[in-house]
């Protein structure tokens, strides 16, 4: 028999049974070590020294359960099999018995008695492949509990990107979406069976969009990718890639969508900039170009006016081509000044000279379009500590926006048309100030936006006239310069920017 080497151990109190079934496992030639005790606690002791491989009890019904229960480990399960051998019992004990953990349930009787070491023999292999099914339960739980974790973790992953990934089948029907994604669309977590079709119930359209590039993926069987604007002006960067089955056929397409709109106006910003710096060198050259005839003009009619007396038609002449000459002459310093960008230290400069440059630069425009200018700046008004350039750029972009705002509102040279620029000083706990106010009387900020005016990138102007940096940046410059920017608005009525700069008498850090 294949029981040469297991060690079985009887759970026996009446020495006539013991006899009994020494004697079975003689006949059958069956070569295990039977190991006898009386009670279910001395097996328990004697299973802490040595492990069965099979345990028989020979009790009373309820005894068995009880010797059953000794037996289990703390997991609450029993680690060997078990077989009762009942000395009396009926089906409903034997339910009880396979319950409690036993691996059979036999009544006591001479037919059961010579079969036992066939039984044994039988039960032995039937634990053991019951032994190698749960070994690969449990095998099997510890992959699904390792695969969920890495699931959980993957999902955790995808969902903290901040772009959006979206899993297409070939009808464009999503499989899978990260929260980002459900968050730009305003669905929840897919349940399942739930597979909504991004250009139905996404876009509201009865076909594919004409330049998708998850539908140029499956077609192309390549990587596609494509920049789409939606209806609010925003721009995406949409990526496609296509995942193959074994056979080499496309089964999905990734999506992964990010939103590019502060990359494009970064960029297109930077080629303005670029632009703009050109400009400058050659808005420079040219100056520098007319500062020679404009300094032969002037000398010529100098000329003129000493050949001819106060009263003589050419002696005005002379003086107006003198006067003309002037201007262009300052003009063109002017130009000059604000193209090179020296990048000064701070130093006292007076507010009213900083206007009066800016308004040079600015009047062609400002006559051109009608728009009168005020003035009510004190002549005691202490200089301002800041550096040149950055202040200037400043109070031009703000020309530039009341400009813009009084045109919306008015037509050309409508006496409504009016920006003025005030002036006065400031005492505080921080030290003496200088305070600038430029108020223009046009079309105003709608309470709405008026707190987001200074952020980067917006702007209540079409695209072809506002880039949304202006006042952001002009916020930023006064700051550097130690003052303060601020922005008060009526809609339909006008627009007040208050500057607040440090006044000379404050130290220089």
């Amino acid at each position: 028999m294949g029981l040469e080497g297991k060690m079985i151990l009887l759970i026996e109190n009446d020495p006539e049974h013991i006899r009994q079934i020494r004697e079975a496992f003689a006949a059958a030639a069956a070569e295990a070590a039977l190991e006898v005790v009386a009670t279910p606690a001395q097996a328990r002791a004697k299973i802490g020294q040595e492990r069965p491989d099979l345990v028989i009890i020979d009790l009373l019904p309820q005894a068995a359960a009880d010797g059953i229960e000794l037996l289990q480990s703390a997991t609450g399960t029993v680690e060997f099999p078990v077989i009762i051998l009942a000395r009396t019992g009926d089906e409903k004990s034997a339910v009880a018995a396979i319950k409690a953990g036993a691996l059979d349930f036999l009544v006591r009787n001479e037919v059961n008695i010579r079969a036992l070491p066939q039984i044994v023999e039988g039960r032995l292999r039937e634990w053991k492949q019951l032994q190698l099914t749960r070994e690969a339960e449990a095998e099997l739980r510890q992959s699904k509990a390792r695969y969920k974790r890495l699931y959980q973790q993957f999902q955790a992953l995808l969902d903290g990107i901040p772009d959006i990934l979206i899993l297409f089948d070939a009808n464009l029907k999503i499989g899978w979406i990260n929260r980002a994604g459900m968050e730009r669309f305003g669905i929840g977590a897919l349940e399942d069976g739930t597979s909504p079709c991004c250009f139905e119930d996404f876009h509201g359209n009865r076909e594919p969009c004409s330049d998708c590039p998850v539908q140029a993926s499956f077609t192309s069987g390549k990587a596609e990718e494509s920049l789409v604007t939606t209806p609010g002006g925003r721009i995406w960067g949409i990526k496609a890639f296509p995942l193959k089955g074994p056979d080499g056929e496309i089964q999905n397409v990734i999506e992964l969508a990010s939103e590019v709109t502060e990359k494009i106006k970064l960029r297109a910003e930077g080629v303005r900039a670029s632009q703009l710096a050109t400009l400058g060198e050659l808005a420079a050259g040219v100056a520098h170009e007319i500062n020679n005839p404009v300094n032969s003009i002037i000398n010529f009619g100098q000329l003129l006016l000493d050949r001819h007396h106060d009263v003589d038609r050419d002696y005005e002449v002379a003086r107006e081509i003198i006067d003309d000459g002037m201007r262009i002459a300052r003009m063109v310093r002017s130009l000059l000044s604000f193209a090179q960008n020296r990048g000064e230290a701070r130093r006292a400069l007076r507010l009213d000279e900083i206007i009066a440059f800016c308004l040079d630069l600015s009047n062609s425009q400002l006559r051109k379009e009608g728009i009168s200018v005020e003035l009510d700046l004190p002549t005691d008004l202490p200089a301002v500590v800041v550096e040149n350039q950055p202040i200037q750029q400043v109070v031009l972009n703000l020309i530039s926006n009341a400009r813009y705002a009084l045109n919306e509102k008015y037509p050309p040279n409508h006496p409504g048309k009016r920006l003025s620029f005030r002036g006065r000083r400031l005492a505080g706990e921080d030290g003496a100030r200088v305070r600038l106010e430029v108020t223009d009387f046009g079309t105003g900020i709608p309470a709405q936006v008026l707190g987001r005016v200074m952020d980067h990138y917006f702007t209540t102007k079409p695209p072809d006239r506002g880039n949304g940096l202006g006042l952001s940046m002009s916020r930023e410059m006064v700051a550097k310069q130690g003052g303060e920017l601020r922005i008060a608005s009526i809609e339909g009525e006008s627009t007040t920017v208050t500057l607040d700069l440090p006044a000379a008498e404050e130290e220089i850090v």
